[in-house]
């Protein structure tokens, strides 16, 4: 075989490198899988009694601990696992009154070294009582950091009896109940949610020809604009590429997604009576942190098409903003005990039941498309996402994407 000449060669090399760096665009459906899978058992073991007192519900979203550059707690996360603590709190109250004694112990065996320790050098006690006084303060002084350090570890204990996350994340199986605890067996199964993971069902020939220089474009429902994904954690399997993304917590509020300004909105309140009679029902009232103003006059932000109460239609996952113009009314009452109301002097074309927004963010736009979610989080595990690999147009447009 003849030798390849330098530009052969460079050539040769150049076309295996396009190759690798190239990927022509492809769209496939993904599915959104959590990275990370914990199981979290009790603290059960010879000395403890083993009783659960609460646990994490199914569902249920948590946080970590969040703590400082000394490793000090500064934002407690959330509790998973109650224990039972009785056993070690006896421990560390007990310990806790052993150590009132051995501080005042060390104390006075101190002074009593100190007063041998100067009659021994005026002869006035023999050094036979100047040893023992100093064996008994060096005692007193091993007792009082013995206690000490087993009240730091008893305490250690009682707070571990306590569960909490590693990561922010949802529960995702409970496998036991309040109670008597089963011999340290797993109690919670929980999932990571952010990052999160998107799997991509792409032939194993595909995937390895995908490099960091490859563009990735994950589409959420609902949003046009697409979301990028992490260069540094991805993973090639028989059963799909795995790439991670960053996730967003919507629960309880209203979200500008960063570095992709679609709002995701959650803080709906419906229209309400102001009233309780039924004569005044024509007297409509809304929270006053949803009401702004502008040059023309007071507004809400309102729902178009969105009411609760509606036997024939839920509420949508996505819809346009109207901005309605309103007047307040002097009037204030209480909802449920805490939600203010106040009453509208004019309601405009506000009707009973419909949904407006509360806490509305700024720059928000009449007609402008927004997000309702229906999840704590904007990508939950199971959730179908629509992904681009690669540039340029796409090549297996119409092809199945399963």
């Amino acid at each position: 075989m003849k030798n390849l000449s330098i530009t052969g060669k460079f050539l040769l090399a150049a076309s295996f490198m396009i190759s690798l760096s190239s990927f022509a665009a492809e769209e496939y459906k993904g599915t959104v899988v959590p990275l990370t899978t914990e199981n979290y058992s009790t603290t059960t073991n010879a000395y403890d009694r083993g009783w659960i007192l609460t646990l994490a519900r199914l569902g249920q979203i948590f946080q970590p601990d969040v703590v400082n550059e000394k490793g000090d707690v500064v934002s407690i996360g959330s509790a998973l696992i109650y224990g039972d603590p009785a056993t070690w709190k006896c421990y560390l109250d007990a310990y806790v009154n052993q150590f009132k004694y051995t501080t005042e112990n060390k104390k006075l065996t101190y002074i009593v070294y100190e007063m041998f320790k100067k009659l021994v050098e005026k002869n006035a006690r023999s050094q036979q009582d100047f040893t023992r006084a100093r064996s008994a303060y060096e005692g007193a002084a091993g007792q009082y950091d013995n206690t000490k350090c087993l009240i730091e570890q008893t305490q250690i204990t009682v707070d571990r009896m306590t569960t909490r996350p590693v990561f922010e994340g949802m529960v995702k199986t409970v496998k036991q109940a309040s109670g008597s605890d089963v011999g340290n067996a797993i109690a919670l199964e929980v999932v990571q949610l952010n990052p999160i993971g998107i799997n991509i069902p792409i032939p194993m020939d595909k995937q390895l020809k995908i490099t960091t220089a490859t563009p990735i474009k994950i589409y959420v429902n609902g949003i046009e604009k697409p979301f990028g994904c992490s260069r540094i954690f991805f993973g090639v399997s028989s059963e799909g590429y795995i790439v991670s993304t960053g996730n967003y917590q919507i629960i309880g509020k209203n979200t500008i997604l960063e570095n992709n300004g679609t709002p995701i909105l959650r803080e709906w309140v419906p229209v309400s009576n102001f009233n309780f009679t039924s004569a005044s029902s024509d007297v409509l009232g809304v929270p006053p942190a949803a009401i702004l103003k502008d040059d023309k006059g007071s507004f809400v932000w309102r729902a178009k098409g969105q009411k609760v109460m509606d036997t024939d239609k839920g509420i949508d996952y996505k819809f346009p903003l109207e901005k309605v113009y309103i007047q307040q009314g002097e009037s204030i009452r209480y909802q449920t005990g805490y939600n203010q109301l106040v009453s509208l002097k004019d309601k405009g074309t506000l009707a009973k039941n419909e949904l407006i927004l509360n806490y509305p963010p700024e720059n928000l736009q009449d007609a402008q498309e927004v997000i309702y979610p229906q999840n704590a989080y904007l990508l939950m595990p199971g959730d179908e996402v629509r992904v681009v690999i690669g540039d340029g147009p796409i090549t297996n447009s119409g092809e199945s994407k399963n």
